[in-house]
């Protein structure tokens, strides 16, 4: 609604220069301005929504406060004394493309369950990362068809990428790690139960 209005201000600016017959250079220049300071605002507006997304707290209960994301909480490992998970769910192109970017920590258990419409081989960059992390990949039915490890962040040099080397429907991101303590050497084949209502 508001960036209606910015575009109704510019509007009336130029039709202002047309009824008092002012030089076109000022009508350039006030319509150069007000492009400016609509960029300007639209700017601010998803910085601030990124700001949004990263305002992570763990209180010690694997919770995470001041998200755009719903939550769901998962049994992931393959040992009985393990707690479940609790991941941000991002089931829409625009929480996907999100994701994990900007984020400067994550609680031992926390992190994101990526859904996609249908089971496909995924590809994943780490730009604009700040974390390493496990990608955990999942079949329709929920079972683990990939795993890739300590995926580094984006650094200066390079920009790390990541195909599955089979088609998922689901894809779980963790701390760097995670897999290696919490799960099977080979946690391959192992289905886990996504009840995605808990």
């Amino acid at each position: 609604m508001k960036y209606m209005l910015y575009m109704i201000i510019i509007v009336s600016f130029i039709q202002l220069t047309q009824t008092i017959r002012m030089k076109r250079l000022w009508a350039l220049i006030i319509v150069c301005m007000s492009i400016v300071i609509f960029s300007y605002l639209w700017n601010m507006t998803l910085l601030n929504s990124e700001r949004m997304v990263s305002n992570y707290k763990d209180d010690g209960a694997n919770t995470i406060e001041k998200t755009l994301y719903r939550q769901v909480r998962l049994s992931l490992s393959t040992e009985a004394n393990m707690p479940d998970v609790v991941l941000e769910v991002a089931d829409t192109v625009e929480l996907r493309k999100q994701w994990l970017m900007y984020r400067e920590s994550l609680c031992e258990h926390c992190g994101m369950l990526f859904i996609f419409w249908a089971e496909k081989i995924q590809e994943f960059w780490m730009k604009n990362t700040y974390l390493s992390l496990d990608m955990i990949f999942l079949d329709t039915e929920g079972c683990i068809v990939d795993i890739a490890e300590n995926i580094q962040p984006e650094s200066e040099e390079y920009t790390p990428y990541y195909r599955s080397r089979a088609p998922a429907q689901y894809v779980i991101e963790m701390n760097g790690w995670w897999v290696r303590d919490n799960l099977f050497l080979d946690a391959h084949g192992h289905c886990v139960d996504m009840d995605l209502d808990s």
